[in-house]
C-alpha cells in the first residue's frame, strides 16, 4: 500500500507540473534505481519527421523506438488511473496531452502493435476539431471510443477550456486569465465556481461518450 500511495503522489505532482518542464516531451524519469516510484513518459503531438523547433511534437519513428526499448527492457505499461492498484514489475505510465489526431492515427497503431497502454488527457472543447493537416486536428468521440474499447487507451480530463493565453480562451473565446488563473476582480468564490463548472463539463462529456467516469485530472497550467 505504501508503494502504491507514493506512486500515486508522484504522478499527481507530475501532472501538476512540479516535476515536468513546459512542452518537454522527452522521456522523463522521476527516479532511478527505486522500487517505490513509477516513471512517466509525457508526449503531446506526433508527426513524421517532426520539426525539431516544435518541442511539443515528437517524431513518430522515435516514439516507436521508445516503445521497443521499453518492451525489450521488461517495462509494463499501466494507466494513470491504476496507480492505486497492485503494480506489476517495472511499471511505467505513458501519457499524451491534449487529444491530437496524431494520437489516433500514428501513436495508437503502434500501441496496438506492441500491446502497450497509454493515458490520453483531452481538452473538452477541442474534441473533433479539424484542420487541414492531422497534426493540427483532434480526434473525435467515435475515435476516442474505438481506442478505449481496445483496452489499450484510457481517456481522462485535461479541462474543458482552461488552456488559454492571458485575456482569451481558445475554446469559447471568453475573457480569462492565463490557464486556470483568476480573472481580474474575480472573487475566490466565483473563481472556484468557474473552475468547478469547467471540470463538470468535461466530466459529463467523458461519461456520456465513453461510458465511464474519469478518475484523473491533468492540470493545464
Amino acid at each position: 500500500m505504501k508503494n502504491r500511495l507514493i506512486a500515486l503522489l508522484v504522478f499527481l505532482l507530475i501532472i501538476l507540473g512540479l516535476f515536468s518542464c513546459k512542452h518537454n516531451d522527452k522521456l522523463k524519469y522521476v527516479f532511478r534505481n527505486s522500487k517505490n516510484l513509477v516513471p512517466i513518459i509525457i508526449y503531446h503531438n506526433f508527426d513524421r519527421n517532426a520539426n525539431k523547433k516544435d518541442t511539443s511534437t515528437f517524431d513518430i519513428n522515435k516514439f516507436e523506438r521508445n516503445l521497443i526499448y521499453l518492451k525489450n527492457n521488461g517495462y509494463n505499461t499501466i494507466f494513470a488511473k491504476d496507480l492505486d492498484k497492485p503494480l506489476p514489475e517495472k511499471p511505467i505510465v505513458i501519457t499524451m496531452d491534449d487529444g491530437y489526431m496524431s494520437n489516433y492515427k500514428l501513436a495508437f497503431p503502434l500501441l496496438k502493435k506492441y500491446d502497450m497502454k497509454a493515458t490520453i488527457f483531452i481538452i473538452g472543447w477541442s474534441v473533433g476539431a479539424q484542420n487541414t493537416h492531422y497534426s493540427l486536428s483532434f480526434f473525435n468521440w467515435n475515435q476516442a471510443k474505438e481506442m478505449v474499447d481496445s483496452k489499450l487507451i484510457d481517456i481522462e480530463s485535461h479541462s474543458y477550456d482552461l488552456h488559454s493565453e492571458k485575456g482569451y480562451s481558445y475554446g469559447e473565446g471568453k475573457i480569462c486569465e492565463k490557464g486556470v488563473g483568476k480573472l481580474l476582480n474575480e472573487t475566490d468564490e466565483d473563481y472556484i465556481k468557474r473552475v468547478k463548472a469547467d471540470y463538470k463539463k468535461i466530466y459529463n462529456l467523458i461519461t456520456e461518450h465513453l461510458n465511464y467516469e474519469p478518475k484523473v485530472f491533468a492540470y493545464p497550467y
